[in-house]
């Protein structure tokens, strides 16, 4: 089932029925029942299909993809590279991605986001997956310049700027995501192109790694890592991250 929200003050989930977005009571987890009421795809103001103030915090996996890191002159990691990062950066499907004028350089990565349907502390990885609700598309868009003046040390200033976690525009359910194709298209053009098999510690061994040391809770979200083919977008680029079953998420960048 895909899942999307309207954005506004009702912030109303919708199930996506093909031709059209059929409102719903309540929403992804717990019962629901379309109300009557639907909406053409086409002028939905999409928000993050997550529940308001219900992500307290968004993790980010580096250098999950052989090629990725790589090409980053990276060795590869002996265990997942995780950072928390606060959700304030959260953005919406064909919403604007904002570029501060201090900052120079940015990239794109497109991701495969895990959201959270349970608490979650200590779970094995041959359980990890009762504990997710879904997946999304996701774009991890980073300020090289920022990151790279210091390292690692300024990764969550480069990461959580404003506008800069889009994710969307549906969460999915029920879906079988351990090798789905994963594109990035920039104005058109491929960027990354890979599967969700070749990452190199998959959704499961995420979860267990990560609630090993940090309690997990409904609606966090997980970035599981970009392929190789990052590249720099300007003011006027559009972004487009699609997965396969799960859906394409456009942004447009557009200069602070």
């Amino acid at each position: 089932m895909r899942f999307a929200r309207r954005s506004g003050e009702s912030g109303v989930w919708c199930v996506d029925d093909g031709d059209r977005l059929s409102a719903i009571s309540g929403g992804p987890g717990r019962g629901w029942e379309r109300t009557g009421e639907t909406f053409s795809p086409d002028g939905f103001e999409y928000a993050p299909p997550l529940e308001p103030g219900r992500t307290r915090q968004l993790v980010i996996v580096g250098w999950n993809y052989a090629e990725h890191t790589r090409e980053t002159g990276s060795a590869l990691p002996p265990e997942p590279m995780c950072y928390p990062l606060s959700p304030l950066a959260l953005n919406a499907h064909l919403c604007d991605v904002v570029v501060p004028g201090r900052v120079s350089h940015v990239e794109h990565e497109a991701e495969l986001v895990v959201v959270m349907g349970r608490r979650a502390k200590n779970v094995r990885a041959a359980d990890a997956l009762d504990y997710a609700l879904g997946v999304t598309c996701g774009n991890d868009v980073s300020a090289r310049d920022i990151q790279n003046k210091q390292g690692f040390s300024n990764l969550p200033r480069a990461k959580t700027i404003d506008t800069f976690k889009p994710v969307g525009p549906f969460l999915v359910t029920d879906i079988d995501f351990s090798d789905l194709p994963i594109t990035m298209r920039v104005n058109g053009e491929v960027r990354q192109s890979s599967r969700t098999s070749a990452m190199l510690f998959g959704v499961p061994e995420l979860i267990e790694f990560i609630t090993s040391t940090t309690t997990l809770y409904p609606w966090d979200i997980i970035f599981t890592g970009t392929p190789n083919g990052c590249s720099r977008v300007k003011p006027g680029d559009v972004m487009e991250v699609s997965i396969e079953g799960v859906g394409s998420l456009v942004n447009t960048v557009v200069g602070g």
